[in-house]
């Protein structure tokens, strides 16, 4: 390949100032201050919601890269109904590929695990919701025609426990490895009763 002199020149200019930068003294590094305030910073970009989500790929999610959960209501549900689908990345179809195909990123998909619905006495009219990038946290308020609650939900870092609270029921979804998912949801004393569900799969 045949170089013209001002590429030359160009290339060399870029190796000398990427020489320089390199041989910075590691001293001066040390002394750099931030004051930035990153939990300001990024809640200047949290996401918000003020449309009532209808398909996974318009809403609220949170995950830890194993396991997560998504905040909709689907089109089929009932006006009353938004749900809390949880999933997990290593939870996929088995299958051998259709007729033959060998798209295993469309064949081999991941599957869902499963869906809460919260459902409420009132249709839900609208949401006020925000993802807390700082706090990778879930927040905000579900209006309905009789009423309005708030929602909370997160997916712990480290574990992979997803935790829910609408106010009234608390749900915490626990991946135990190897062993399936174990769901435990505590409700409170409320107009729902009084009762805890364990399930495991």
């Amino acid at each position: 390949m045949r170089m013209n002199m001002k590429n030359l020149k160009l290339i060399q200019a870029w190796m000398v100032m990427i020489a320089s930068l390199a041989g910075t003294n590691a001293a001066a590094t040390d002394s750099v201050e931030s004051s930035i305030d990153y939990a300001a910073f990024l809640g200047n970009h949290d996401m918000e919601w003020n449309r009532i989500p209808n398909r996974w790929e318009v809403a609220p999610y949170s995950g830890n890269g194993n396991v997560g959960f998504t905040f909709y209501q689907a089109k089929s549900s009932a006006k009353n109904v938004i749900s809390i689908f949880t999933g997990r990345h290593d939870y996929y179809d088995h299958r051998l590929p259709h007729e033959g195909r060998q798209n295993l990123w469309i064949y081999r998909c991941r599957l869902p695990l499963g869906h809460f619905n919260v459902t409420s006495q009132g249709d839900i009219t609208a949401v006020d919701l925000r993802l807390d990038l700082w706090n990778a946290e879930l927040t905000g308020t579900v209006l309905t025609t009789k009423g309005s609650y708030q929602v909370r939900g997160l997916t712990h870092r480290t574990n992979d426990v997803i935790y829910f609270d609408d106010g009234k029921v608390v749900g915490i979804v626990k991946s135990i490895a190897d062993t399936g998912v174990e769901i435990e949801i505590k409700i409170g004393g409320t107009m729902r009763g009084n009762c805890a569900v364990r399930f495991v799969q």
